[in-house]
C-alpha cells in the first residue's frame, strides 16, 4: 500500500471509532466500574409525586482514571420524569448530560465527576429522580392508590449488594412489601413491581401554574403567581406548601374572596421563603375531592440580585418553574419587559429531563410554557438580555436606593445568621436596663424632625399643583428648612447620647439612617423627573405614572420610620 493512502486511512479509522463511541447503544458495560453497594429509597409524596433516591458506592477496579458514570431509565418512565439530578458525597451538584435512547428503549444520561476516580478508589454519588402522574386512585375504594415502578437502579454496571426501601406518607398503610435486598445484579437488571396503599389523610393534587415577572422598577422585580390546585384523589387536602425565590419581600397571598392566612418561613438573600397554607380550619371543604381552588401570590424580588445594568443593556436572571411538592401538569411563565424593549433572543434551554424550553416572544413579552415539573425543578433560572427604551433611563437615579436596599437586606441577613450561630450558654444573662429618658427624648426629637420633612413635602406638592404662590412658597420653605436644620442638630445630639447609653439599640438608629438616605435618593429622583418633564423629554402620561411610583415609595419610607420609632419606644416598657 502506498504511503499516500496511510493518512486517509488513519483519518477514516479515527472517524469510525468516534462514531462507534458516540453510538446510541449505551448499554455496553464499562468493565472498570462496579457498584459495590446501591441503596434505593422510593418515597411516596403525600400529594402524589414519587421521589427516588439512589445512593451508589462506585469502585474503579480498572487501570486508568474514570471521569464519568452512566445511568439509564426505561422510556415509558421517562415520560413521567419531572426531575433528574446527581450529587457527590460532599453534596455538590454534578453535571448531567443527556445521551439519548438506545434500541432497548433505555434513555441514558452521563454523570461527570468533579475529579476523575483513580484506579482502586471509591466514590459515592446520589442520583435523584422525581416522577409525577404514576400514582392513580382506584375508583370505588375511596382510599386506595396504585402505581407501577421498577426495583433496582438501571445502570450498565454490576451491583454487588442492592437494598430497596419504600416509604409511605404519614398515616398511609399497605399490604405490599416495603423493603428488600438482593445481591450480584447484572448490568441493567430490570424488574417492575406493582404497589397499592391506602391513604385518607391527604390526597392527590395536580397543579396548573402561572407566573408573571415584571422588571419595571429598577429597585425591584415584581412577580405575581397563580396556583390552581385540582384534587383528583379521595380525601380533603390538609395543607399545601410552596417555596418562593431568594430575597422575596412584600409578600401577599389571597384567593378569589380576598387575603388568606398562611404560615410563612421567611428566607433572606440566599435562602428561599416557604409558604404553608392549612385547610384544616375554616377551609376544610375548600379542597375536597374533585374540587379546584386557586391561590394568588404577589411579591417583589431585589433588583440587585435578579436585574443587572451592564453598559447599554440589562441582564435579567429569573426562576421559571414553581417549587411545589405536587405535579405541575402545565405551567406558563411570562416575562413582561418595559414597552419597546429590544430583546436579544433567549437560547432554547434543554433541561436534563429532555424538556425543551422554547421561548415565545410577543412584542415586549417572553413566554415559556412547560409540562410535568415538580419541586426540585424550581432551581432553574433563565437569563435574558434586553435594551430598554430611553424613557426608562430616567429610573437610573434610583440605583442608589437599590444599593441601600441591598445593604439593608445583607445587614439583616448577616445579623440573623450571627444570631442563629451563637452557641447556647449556661450563664444567666444580666438584664441591661434601657435608658428610658434618652430613648423617649430621641423619639420625641425625631418625630418633630419627621413632621417637618412631611410639611416640606406638602409645601412642595402645593406649589407644584399651583395651590400656593411662588412668593409664599419661598418664604415658608425658608422657614421650614431653618427649623429642619435645628431639629436635625437636636436629633444628632440625642442620637450620640443614645449610642453611648444603650449600644444594643444601635440597630434602630441604623435603620432610621438607612431610611433617611433612601428618602433623599427618592427625592433626588423626583427632582430629576421634574426636570425631564419640563424639558419635554418624557410624555405627560409617563411623568404621571413615574410620579405616582415615587410618591408611593415616599409614603412607604415614612411608614417604616414610624414603625421603627414605635418599636424603639416599646423597648422602654
Amino acid at each position: 500500500m502506498g504511503k499516500k493512502y496511510i493518512l486517509p486511512l488513519l483519518i477514516i479509522t479515527v472517524m469510525m471509532l468516534t462514531i462507534l463511541m458516540d453510538s446510541p447503544t449505551h448499554a455496553q458495560p464499562n468493565p472498570s466500574f462496579i457498584v459495590s453497594e446501591a441503596h434505593r429509597t422510593i418515597t411516596i409524596g403525600n400529594l402524589g409525586t414519587i421521589n427516588v433516591t439512589d445512593e451508589l458506592t462506585i469502585e474503579n477496579n480498572g487501570t486508568i482514571p474514570v471521569s464519568s458514570f452512566k445511568i439509564a431509565i426505561k422510556e415509558k418512565f421517562v415520560e413521567k420524569l419531572c426531575y433528574i439530578g446527581a450529587k457527590n458525597q460532599e453534596d455538590q451538584k454534578l453535571e448531567l448530560r443527556y445521551l439519548g435512547l438506545d434500541e432497548s428503549n433505555y434513555t441514558f444520561w452521563q454523570i461527570l465527576f468533579g475529579e476523575p476516580i483513580n484506579p482502586g478508589k471509591i466514590e459515592k454519588i446520589t442520583v435523584t429522580t422525581v416522577y409525577g402522574g404514576l400514582i392513580t386512585p382506584i375508583r370505588g375504594t375511596e382510599k386506595t392508590y396504585e402505581f407501577t415502578l421498577y426495583y433496582y437502579p438501571t445502570i450498565p454496571y454490576s451491583i454487588k449488594d442492592c437494598r430497596v426501601e419504600i416509604k409511605l406518607p404519614a398515616g398511609a398503610e399497605t399490604e405490599n412489601e416495603t423493603s428488600m435486598e438482593t445481591w450480584a445484579l447484572s448490568p441493567l437488571t430490570y424488574k417492575e413491581f406493582y404497589f397499592q396503599y391506602n391513604y385518607t389523610r391527604n390526597s392527590l393534587i395536580y397543579v396548573e401554574f402561572e407566573r408573571e415577572i415584571k422588571p419595571y422598577d429598577i429597585a425591584y422585580v415584581k412577580v405575581t403567581e397563580a396556583y390552581k390546585l385540582k384534587n383528583v384523589g379521595f380525601s380533603n387536602i390538609e395543607e399545601f406548601d410552596f417555596k418562593l425565590p431568594e430575597g422575596t419581600t412584600r409578600l401577599s397571598i389571597s384567593d378569589k374572596a380576598g387575603p388568606i392566612d398562611a404560615d410563612i418561613s421567611k428566607g433572606n438573600l440566599t435562602t428561599k421563603t416557604t409558604v404553608t397554607i392549612s385547610f384544616k380550619t375554616g377551609r376544610k371543604e375548600v379542597l375536597g375531592p374533585n374540587t379546584t381552588y386557586t391561590i394568588y401570590v404577589s411579591y417583589l424580588l431585589p433588583a440587585d440580585i435578579y436585574l443587572k445594568n451592564i453598559n447599554t443593556f440589562y441582564l435579567l436572571t429569573v426562576p421559571i418553574y414553581p417549587e411545589v411538592p405536587a405535579l405541575v401538569t402545565k405551567g406558563v411563565t411570562t416575562i413582561i419587559l418595559p414597552p419597546h424593549s429590544k430583546i436579544n433572543p433567549p437560547k432554547v434551554e434543554v433541561i436534563p429531563t429532555v424538556q425543551r424550553l422554547q421561548p415565545q416572544i410577543e412584542q415586549n413579552k417572553i413566554i415559556y410554557t412547560y409540562y410535568n415539573v415538580t419541586s426540585p425543578t424550581g432551581n432553574l433560572k433563565i437569563k435574558i438580555t434586553y435594551i430598554v427604551n430611553p424613557l426608562y433611563d430616567l429610573l437610573r437615579p434610583l440605583a442608589y436606593s437599590m444599593v441601600l436596599a441591598a445593604i439593608t437586606a445583607i445587614y439583616i441577613a448577616i445579623r440573623k445568621v450571627q444570631i442563629a450561630v451563637v452557641p447556647p450558654t449556661v450563664e444567666v444573662p444580666v438584664p441591661v436596663p434601657v435608658p428610658t429618658p434618652v430613648v423617649r427624648e430621641f423619639c420625641r426629637a425625631y418625630e418633630e424632625k419627621m413632621a417637618l420633612m412631611l410639611e416640606i413635602d406638602k409645601l412642595e406638592e402645593a406649589f407644584r399643583t399651583g395651590r400656593i404662590k411662588k412668593k409664599d412658597y419661598k418664604r415658608k420653605m425658608k422657614l421650614y428648612e431653618k427649623e429642619l436644620i435645628s431639629a436635625t442638630k437636636e436629633v444628632e445630639k440625642v442620637k450620640e447620647e443614645l449610642r453611648k447609653a444603650a449600644p444594643k439599640l444601635e440597630d434602630y438608629i441604623k435603620r432610621i439612617e438607612l431610611l433617611e438616605a433612601e428618602r433623599e435618593s427618592v427625592k433626588a429622583s423626583i427632582n430629576q423627573l421634574e426636570r425631564s418633564y419640563k424639558t419635554k423629554k418624557i410624555t405627560k402620561l409617563a411623568y404621571a405614572k413615574l410620579r405616582r411610583q415615587y410618591e408611593g415609595r415616599l409614603r412607604k419610607i415614612y411608614s417604616n420610620m414610624d414603625k421603627v420609632i414605635f418599636e424603639l419606644r416599646e423597648t422602654t416598657k
